[in-house]
C-alpha cells in the first residue's frame, strides 16, 4: 500500500521528532516556565493537498500552528514525510483508518485526536477541513521562575574552625544544600538542584529515547529540566575563631567568637546571559550568631547557613525585591515571609517612579525610587509579614497602589535563638557590672 521510501521517511521523522520538540519547548517564553501542564485545545483548520491524505496532514499541521505557533516545524516536516506516493483510490474508510494510525504514531500526542469535517475536490487536489485536539503547554497559576543552583566549588583559602581544618569540598557542598533550602523557602522560584543532574538527565534520557513516550510527556519534561536563572559560585574561605579581650570597666576577660566567610557568586539570567548579581562578599558573624563550642562541622554548618541567608537576601533584592501589598493605617503587609524575613528587621520604603533607560545602550536601568519611610517587621507568617511604618510624611495607605512600594534592607533582625542569646549575654554583663559596683561601694 505504501512504498519503501515513504516508510523510511516516516521512520526518520519519528526518530528526530522528540528532540525537535524538546528544543522547541526550550524556546518557549520565560512566562511558561513555571510548573505548568499540558492541556488539549480543540481547533478547526483546513488545507489543500494533491491527495486527501496530503490535505489532511496539511490541515493537521495548520491546527498545530494555530495552537502552538509557527515555530513548530514538526507539523510541516511530518506533512512532507507522510505524503503517499501511491494513488488515492482505496476505500475512504481504509485510508482514514490507516492515516489515523500514522498520526498517532508519528505525532505521538501532539495531535491527541481529530475528525474530518469535510472533503472537497478542488482542481487537481483536495480541500480538507479537520477538527483536532492539539496538545499545548500552558502556564499554571504559579509564576515561579525555574532556578538552577549549580554546586559551589571550594577556593584556595581553606576552611578552619577553632583551629581545626575542615574539608573545603564538604563545606562547599553544605553551602549548596543550604542555598537550595533557603531559595525554596522564599516561594519565588522552582528550584532545580543540579547536584543530582546526572541522575535526572539519565532518567530523562530514558523517557526521550522511549518511542512509546507521548509527546505531551516530553513537553512537560523539557519544562522541568530547563532553568531561567542560575546561581554559580565558590566558597573562597571560612574561618571561625575565639578571641579574648580584657575589659577594664568590669575587670573581666571577655571571649568573643567571630566567623568570617568569603563567597564569590553570580546570579545569571540564562535566556539573556545578563548578570543579575555578581560580587565577592565577605560575611562576618559574631558572638550570639555563632556557636562558641562544637566540632568543625556543627559550627561551620551554622555559619554557612547564615551565609546562605545573606546570599538569598542579595538575590531576592536583585530579582524579586520585597513589596508592600497592603497598608492599613501604620501597619503594612509584605509579600514575603518564612525564613527569609526576621522580626526586628528594618527596611527603607521606596516609591517606584518612572522607568529609566540607559542613553547609550538603551537598556532598562529599572525605575527611579523615592524614599518615603521606614518599616520595622513585627510579625512573620509563612507567606507574608507585617511591619510598622514610621518616618513617613504622608498617608501611604491613601496613596497606595499595587507594586508601588518596594523595600530595601536597612538593618537585619535576629532569629529567636540569636535574640535569646543576646538577651542572656546582656543580663550576664549587667549582673557582672552590678556586682563590681556593689563591691566598689563596700570599699
Amino acid at each position: 500500500m505504501f512504498d519503501t521510501t515513504y516508510h523510511n521517511q516516516r521512520s526518520a521523522a519519528i526518530k528526530w521528532l522528540p528532540a525537535l520538540l524538546i528544543v522547541w519547548a526550550m524556546l518557549l517564553p520565560g512566562s511558561l516556565w513555571a510548573k505548568d501542564k499540558v492541556v488539549l485545545v480543540e481547533v478547526e483548520a483546513s488545507a489543500w493537498g494533491e491527495t486527501k491524505r496530503a490535505a489532511t496532514l496539511a490541515a493537521l499541521g495548520e491546527a498545530i500552528a494555530q495552537v502552538n505557533g509557527r515555530a513548530v516545524a514538526a507539523a510541516n516536516s511530518m506533512k512532507s514525510a507522510s505524503v503517499e506516493t501511491g494513488n488515492d483510490d482505496e476505500s475512504s474508510y481504509e485510508w482514514r483508518k490507516e492515516l489515523q494510525s500514522e498520526v498517532i504514531d508519528a505525532l505521538r500526542g501532539v495531535v491527541d485526536s481529530y475528525s474530518i469535517l469535510s472533503e472537497i475536490s478542488e482542481g487537481a487536489g483536495w480541500e480538507v477541513k479537520v477538527r483536532a485536539n492539539v496538545a499545548k503547554l500552558v502556564k499554571g497559576t504559579s509564576q515561579r521562575k525555574p532556578l538552577a543552583i549549580i554546586p559551589f566549588t571550594a577556593g584556595r583559602g581553606g576552611v578552619n574552625v577553632f583551629g581545626d581544618a575542615w574539608d573545603a569540598g564538604d563545606a562547599a557542598r553544605l553551602l549548596t544544600q543550604a542555598l537550595v533550602d533557603k531559595v525554596t523557602s522564599t516561594r519565588r522560584f522552582s528550584v532545580i538542584d543540579r547536584e543530582f543532574v546526572a541522575v535526572t538527565q539519565q532518567e530523562a534520557s530514558l523517557r526521550v529515547d522511549n518511542p512509546l513516550t507521548p509527546m505531551t510527556t516530553l513537553m512537560e519534561l523539557a519544562n522541568r529540566l530547563v532553568a531561567e536563572y542560575m546561581i554559580v559560585g565558590q566558597l573562597e574561605s571560612l574561618s571561625v575563631q575565639n578571641s579574648s579581650t580584657y575589659v577594664e570597666t568590669i575587670k573581666r576577660e571577655i571571649t568573643q567568637t567571630t566567623a568570617t566567610v568569603t563567597i564569590a557568586f553570580r546570579v545569571l539570567d540564562v535566556g539573556s546571559d545578563q548578570v543579575k548579581y555578581a560580587g565577592t562578599e565577605v560575611f562576618t558573624f559574631r558572638d550570639a550568631e555563632v556557636p562558641s563550642t562544637g566540632g568543625p562541622v556543627a559550627v561551620g554548618t551554622r555559619v554557612l547557613d547564615l551565609a546562605a541567608d545573606r546570599i538569598v537576601e542579595a538575590m531576592i533584592d536583585a530579582i524579586y525585591p520585597l513589596l508592600i501589598v497592603s497598608v492599613n493605617g501604620d501597619v503594612a503587609t509584605i509579600n514575603q515571609g518564612g525564613d527569609t524575613v526576621k522580626v526586628g528587621s528594618a527596611y527603607e520604603v521606596y516609591r517606584y517612579g518612572e522607568k529609566m533607560i540607559d542613553p547609550y545602550s538603551r537598556e532598562s536601568l529599572g525605575r527611579s525610587e523615592t524614599l518615603v519611610g521606614v518599616l520595622t517587621v513585627e510579625r512573620v507568617n509563612p507567606k507574608t509579614a507585617l511591619g510598622r511604618l514610621s518616618a513617613t510624611n504622608e498617608d501611604l495607605g491613601a496613596t497606595f497602589k499595587p507594586k508601588s512600594l518596594v523595600l530595601r534592607m536597612k538593618s537585619r533582625g535576629d532569629t529567636p535563638e540569636v535574640a535569646q542569646k543576646r538577651q542572656a549575654s546582656a543580663r550576664a554583663k549587667k549582673s557582672i557590672e552590678n556586682k563590681r559596683k556593689a563591691t566598689d561601694d563596700d570599699w
